[in-house]
């Protein structure tokens, strides 16, 4: 009994012989009556009592010696098969008997007025007359075989509406029981791991509710297992890139000093200098981390304030100026001179424009130029950092602010880039309420901004 379609069948048929079986109590109780009145009625007009009553009452004006005149009828034999042992009731128009005799007077009951017959005359209903004998006995055969077929007739018409019932209920049932199995038989293959499984959203409205939120169910996570499998991608590959990056310092300094006991290098200053180099080279790329995860985590400690932001960037560019001259690069600056205060990180945001013009030196070529400005940008400060190197493609800008990536793996050694320090300006610019990001096209160049609030 738990199968959806068997339920609803069975449900389908208890209405049909329900409903059957009330339509025959209805009908027993109204036909059953009104045949008994029609046997009445019947009876009396073949016996020829009502014609009798009405000549009396034509011929004498009134119901007086009634009795005679039923008396004369009963002598012309029509008693024996008109009357046999049923009793005369007469009564006047208005209802009060007047035969037999021991209830003259009396008014007829209701049921007596529901089986008596109207007597006519010429001047109209004059009389009502009627048979009785006790319980209506010669009524019940007749009565009887007609409420038998009609029983019959009506089990005949309730077992045909029971087989309808069952047709629409099967035909019902499996119009909603096919998509329920279907979504069913989906849940258990998404449970062994097919999320990209959809359903059709047909049925009934509520069905088609059901499979799409399933649909949708099962799209979310599809989304979520594959964010999953690209943040574990992404945790697997920052694993072996922090392998990678702490592995050649160590491998230096361990061979270094190797090489120092073994007396095939000299305890000289300048060897001592050498692993000093990657002992820093490994706390920069330690220290990086730690910020980034700090910032990630939104546990970064910011130190804002208004500042000149026109101030960081010539402060930054006079550190570059060497570099980019002895590089033959081209380095300017343009601040204009109402730029507002902007609410900052002093220190950070200076890291940053480090962070940004180290890039650009990195990856422009010898002649070229990088020009800094700033403007006013809504209700925040902008700074754009643009080269003329090769630029980026399309796939290549969409990962240049994650962690250890680099567009040109085979100078990332020579450069001295770790990959971090575009990531590390994104968490510190966001952190401090702005936005980061990069304009680039291949051949022409490429031009690195971020915007920050401006003190109000």
């Amino acid at each position: 009994m738990k199968r959806l379609w068997l339920r609803l069948t069975l449900a389908f048929i208890a209405v049909a012989v329900l409903s059957a079986a009330t339509a025959a109590l209805f009908a027993n109780q109204a036909v059953g009556g009104s045949f008994q009145r029609y046997l009445a009625q019947s009876r009396l007009a073949d016996s020829g009592l009502m014609e009798a009553l009405a000549d009396h009452y034509t011929r004498t004006g009134s119901w007086a010696g009634v009795v005679d005149a039923i008396g004369t009828l009963r002598g012309r034999g029509v008693g024996a098969g008109g009357f046999g042992r049923a009793e005369i009731i007469v009564a006047d128009a208005a209802g009060h008997i007047v035969l037999p005799a021991e209830r003259a007077g009396q008014a007829l009951s209701d049921e007596e007025r529901a089986y008596a017959v109207p007597v006519q005359t010429s001047a109209g209903v004059v009389g009502l007359a009627l048979f009785t004998t006790p319980g209506n006995a010669q009524f019940s055969a007749a009565a009887s075989l007609f409420l038998s077929d009609l029983n019959r007739v009506l089990a005949r018409a309730a077992a045909f509406a029971a087989l309808l019932g069952a047709l629409a209920g099967l035909a019902i049932a499996q119009g909603l029981s096919r998509p329920l199995s279907a979504l069913a038989s989906a849940a258990r293959r998404v449970a062994r791991g097919r999320l990209d499984e959809r359903v059709r959203a047909g049925g009934s409205q509520e069905v088609a509710e059901v499979a799409a939120a399933f649909n949708d169910m099962t799209a979310q996570l599809q989304a979520a297992d594959a964010a999953r499998r690209k943040a574990e991608s992404l945790r697997r590959d920052m694993v072996a890139d922090i392998a990678h990056e702490l592995r050649t310092p160590l491998t230096v300094i361990q061979g270094n000093l190797q090489a120092i006991l073994d007396d095939v290098y000299p305890l000289t200053k300048a060897e001592v200098a050498t692993v000093v180099d990657q002992t820093a080279t490994l706390r920069r790329l330690v220290n990086d981390l730690r910020e980034l995860s700090l910032a990630e985590a939104g546990q970064l400690k910011l130190d804002r304030a208004p500042q000149p932001l026109g101030a960081l960037l010539e402060r930054a560019a006079q550190g570059f100026r060497d570099l980019f001259e002895a590089r033959r690069l081209t380095l300017t600056v343009d601040v204009p001179a109402d730029l507002p205060l902007a609410r900052i990180d002093g220190e950070r945001t200076l890291q940053v424009i480090n962070n940004l013009l180290g890039n650009a030196l990195r990856y422009t070529s010898e002649g070229g130029r990088v020009g800094v400005r700033a403007l006013r940008s809504g209700p925040g400060v902008r700074v754009e950092i643009t080269d003329n190197g090769p630029g980026l493609s399309a796939e290549d800008a969409a990962h240049v602010f994650d962690r250890f990536w680099r567009a040109d793996k085979s100078r990332a050694r020579e450069t001295g880039g770790s990959g971090l320090g575009l990531a590390i300006a994104r968490q510190w610019i966001e952190a401090m309420d702005g936005r980061i990001g990069l304009e680039t096209q291949p051949g022409h160049g490429s031009t690195f901004w971020f915007e920050v609030p401006a003190q109000p």
